[in-house]
């Protein structure tokens, strides 16, 4: 992994980190535009760990605020 990679990494770990916190603090709606900023970022570099984790702490924070079935489209566009 090159450096520029390995910096993505652990932003990308920070952010997941603080998206995780913010959910479980009550911040949903912060919570779900982190892991959208996260999961956007994963996707054009084409890693699926980020990727993964960022649509799941999504869903989950849409299963709290929102209707299920719009996490539930996005889980079967993961």
């Amino acid at each position: 992994m090159c450096e520029g990679g390995a910096l993505h990494h652990n932003v990308e770990l920070a952010m997941l980190l603080a998206a995780i916190v913010r959910h479980h603090a009550g911040a949903y709606a912060d919570a779900m535009a982190m892991a959208d900023e996260i999961a956007d970022g994963a996707r054009r570099r084409g890693a699926i760990v980020p990727l993964l984790w960022a649509e799941l702490v999504w869903a989950e924070s849409a299963v709290r605020i929102g209707p299920l079935d719009q996490a539930a489209d996005r889980a079967r566009r993961a």
